[in-house]
This record gives C-alpha cells, sequence and structure tokens, in this order.
C-alpha cells in the first residue's frame, strides 16, 4: 500500500510502505523553497528514517491522494483510521526528534580516514589505517568514515568489513560510514554513508538501505555552498559536512568561517540538519566553529595524526 500524503499542500510527495502494519519511508521530494519552513519539518523526520505505527488500515486499498488536515477521501472508520495514523507520524516523529537533539553531545567528532597519510607501502597502511580506526573508536569518536575512494568494490567491502568487526568490538556507539558506495556500505554492514554533494541525493539511499531490510541508517552529505546544504536538508539527510573552513590565505580563512556562519544559522526545519566543520581544523581553531554554529567537527589529519585520545579529549573541553 502507498499513501501520497500532502501536508499543507506545500510538499511534494512523502512515499511511505505498509508492512505487516508498520509504516515505512520509502521515497520524499521536497522543493528546496519549502525545505526552510516548519510543515517541512514533519516530511525531514519521516525522511530521516523514524518508524510509526499504522492501524486499522486495509491490507491492499487503491492509491490514494488526501490533505493531512482536511478534503480527506476516506469516509467513516476508515478516514478516522488513516487520518490517526498521520497525525501519528507526526507527534511520533516530533517527539524521536527532539529527544535525539536533547540527548545530541555537544560536540559531534567525525574521523575521515585517508590510508595514503600513513604510509606509501599499501600493506603498512593498511594495517596502520585500522589501527587508527580501532584507536578512534576507543577514543569515543562518534562517527568514522572509510574514505579510501581508489579502491576497487571488493578491495573497499574487505577494508570496510574488517573495520566494522574492529569498531563494534571497541565501541558499539561509535558509527561507521562508507564513503559514497551504498552498495559497499550494505555489503559491510556499515551504518551508513557518506555521499559527495553529485552523488545520488540522501533520499534515495535511505530507500537503498530500507529496500535491503536496513531500518536503521545514518546518511551524511559533503557540501560547499549554502545550497547544497538547503539540498541536504530538504532529502532528509542526518547531517552535513561543510567546508573547507580554514585556508592557508587570511582571507579565505575569514571567508570560511563566514559561511559556516551562515550556514549553520540559516533558516530550517525543526530540529535544524547538523552541520560540521571541515578543512583545515584543529585544536586551537575549532572552538571558532563551534561558536560560528557549527553541531560538530569532522577532520583527517586532526585525529588520524597523534594522539587521538588526547585530540577527543581537548575537543569535548571546548563545550563542557
Amino acid at each position: 500500500m502507498v499513501l501520497h500524503l500532502r501536508l499543507r499542500g506545500e510538499l511534494g510527495s512523502i512515499k511511505y510502505c505498509a508492512l505487516n502494519k508498520r509504516l515505512f519511508f520509502l521515497q520524499t521530494v521536497i522543493p528546496a523553497s519549502a525545505a526552510n519552513r516548519l510543515s517541512s519539518s514533519i516530511a525531514l523526520l519521516c525522511a530521516r528514517g523514524d518508524l510509526f505505527s499504522l492501524v486499522g488500515t486495509k491490507a491492499d486499498p487503491p492509491r490514494r491522494k488526501c490533505n493531512v488536515r482536511n478534503n480527506w477521501p476516506f469516509r467513516g472508520a476508515e478516514r478516522d483510521s488513516v487520518r490517526g495514523a498521520a497525525l501519528s507520524c507526526k507527534h511520533r516523529a516530533l517527539e524521536r526528534a527532539y529527544l535525539a537533539r536533547a540527548t545530541f553531545k555537544p560536540v559531534f567528532l567525525y574521523y575521515i580516514t585517508d590510508r595514503k597519510q600513513l604510509s606509501p607501502n599499501e600493506n603498512d597502511a593498511h594495517r596502520l589505517l585500522l589501527d587508527r580506526v580501532r584507536m578512534a573508536a576507543a577514543a569515543g569518536l562518534d562517527a568514522i568514515q572509510i574514505r579510501e575512494r581508489d579502491l576497487s568494490a571488493r578491495e573497499l567491502t574487505e577494508l570496510g568489513k574488517r573495520a566494522v568487526e574492529l569498531v563494534r568490538e571497541t565501541n558499539p556507539s561509535t558509527k561507521l560510514l562508507i564513503n559514497s558506495r551504498s552498495d559497499v556500505a550494505i555489503a559491510c554492514e556499515a551504518d551508513g554513508v557518506h555521499l559527495h554533494s553529485d552523488d545520488i541525493s540522501a533520499a534515495e539511499a535511505r530507500a537503498i538501505f530500507m529496500q535491503a531490510g536496513i531500518l536503521q541508517q545514518t546518511i551524511a552529505v559533503s557540501c560547499h555552498t549554502p545550497e547544497e546544504v538547503e539540498l541536504a536538508e530538504g532529502h532528509g539527510a542526518d547531517f552535513a559536512v561543510f567546508g573547507p573552513v580554514f585556508e592557508k590565505d587570511r582571507e579565505a580563512r575569514e571567508r570560511g568561517i563566514s559561511a559556516l556562519r551562515a550556514v549553520c544559522n540559516r533558516r530550517a526545519g525543526m530540529p535544524p540538519m547538523p552541520v560540521f566543520a571541515l578543512g583545515g581544523v584543529n585544536a586551537e581553531n575549532a572552538l571558532k566553529c563551534l561558536q560560528a554554529g557549527a553541531a560538530g567537527i569532522a577532520g583527517i589529519r586532526l585525529f588520524q595524526n597523534g594522539n587521538v585520545e588526547q585530540v577527543v579529549s581537548t575537543l569535548r573541553k571546548l563545550v563542557a
């Protein structure tokens, strides 16, 4: 069964599939112009993988279009059932999202890997990378992205599987994402995928995971402009990584901080999609990113070089 719900008439189609009396998100198309409106937050919350109960509907009714507030084509008990399910979606989504934001760590720390910085020897680089992944998880990083874009699908899957094993053994609360390849992320049972701005949309990636039977996943997107941030949010990404923030040139650094502040303080749905800072961020300038509104810090060298436990401790204290 597929229901097309149009919230206040300003959103694109939001498709769901009922299976065993459960309502699953399949696909949503949300205009960027609507992404910042309050009612859009309902679609965004649904797009981020929330699961809702659908009780009392027929097993296979015809496809219909309806407005959540009025002009319902349903009658009697069926109308009350579908309306209750829609309102349940809204209320449960808001409740879960606000709870998630309430428990969101003051600063989210995100390690992005690059084995080529560790050693010119491939075998050594592979071994050192897995060591860094283990140490990062042990240090309490919130997420790790395997970003080894030159590897074949087979090689990336093998590396991803080993990294997933290490993270789950060391610190199950740390999420492990695969760069760009949703198929590889599914094959190695990673927690999600990190998309490029020109990749498939976050909504399409989430649909791929759910079609594979993975109901809980994390979808991240790399963004370089305010428009890309709005588009990622409109397609239901869990968070965006924005950068580069700090460049070698002083004027470019000032522009980077200004751009970061603009995207972090944009008009957005509630709760807003978190934005993390990337690019030249270190323990000395990370506070500027947080003051600009960044919800987290992403980095390669920041977490890959030196004592990662000490770096994590320093960054956590910035918002203590």
